[in-house]
């Protein structure tokens, strides 16, 4: 089974070492892992993708705090997102912590 973990952190944090643990687990089953993160990372167990780079964080944390508008940037990494997860055909998208200025959440959902 192949499975993609979607979070703002990987390997780093409590829920980046949750992605990681989950990602180990699966892993010692067989399963293909991927793991997709928005802002840090740490040498993991698994195939990592940043979802956007460092200047798309701070535009999207901009765009948030300046017009009400959290989970509405990122537009053009969360595009190259979905192409990318549609190359890796994932079984199961797990999405843990979704916020943290890396992706757009109604394009990501749709």
């Amino acid at each position: 089974m192949k499975i993609v973990q979607i979070n703002a952190v990987y390997g780093t944090g409590s829920t980046g070492r949750i992605v990681e643990g989950i990602a180990s687990a699966a892993r010692e089953r067989g399963h293909e892992t991927w793991a997709v993160y928005g802002r840090r990372a740490q040498p993991g167990p698994t195939e990592t993708y940043r979802a956007s780079g460092r200047l798309d964080n701070l535009m999207h944390g901009a765009r948030s705090f300046l017009f009400d508008a959290h989970g509405l940037g990122s537009y053009r990494a969360t595009t190259r997102l979905l192409d990318w997860l549609e190359k890796i055909g994932p079984d199961v998208i797990g999405l843990h912590n979704i916020h943290g200025y890396y992706v757009h959440v109604p394009k990501l959902i749709s």
